[in-house]
């Protein structure tokens, strides 16, 4: 069969594709997707919350349970991973809040001289 996309041959299989939709189940395991994505060490994130490196150790080994959790180290955290704190809790989508996007292009905005009205200077990349 003739791929129209690729333009080659391609054998069809019956195996099912595994998409990149899944959504991590547990607490911990959306815990460190989130800590990947925004590629921070435990420790920074413990320095920008007021929180340990081990407090967020044990997040990600399972030993701390999410239901003891504080409301108000829920919402920094989430807040620096930039997702929703019902979906690092309860998994409860979607991961991002509405505006994230337009909260981290006016932060980076404010940060760098460079940004303005969504484009960059010429020259830079």
């Amino acid at each position: 069969m003739i791929s129209p996309l690729i333009g080659c041959s391609v054998k069809p299989t019956k195996h099912r594709v595994k998409y990149a939709t899944h959504m991590p189940s547990t607490f911990a395991q959306r815990f460190k997707e989130a800590v990947k994505d925004r590629k921070l060490s435990l420790r920074e994130l413990g320095r920008r919350t007021g929180a340990t490196g081990a407090t967020f150790s044990n997040w990600q080994n399972e030993v701390t349970n999410p239901d003891n959790i504080g409301a108000e180290l829920l919402r920094a955290v989430s807040s620096e991973l930039g997702v929703r704190p019902e979906w690092l809790l309860r998994g409860e989508a979607p991961k991002q809040p509405q505006n994230y996007r337009e909260q981290m292009l006016q932060a980076h905005r404010t940060l760098s001289p460079v940004v303005r009205n969504n484009e960059a200077t010429p020259g830079c990349v």
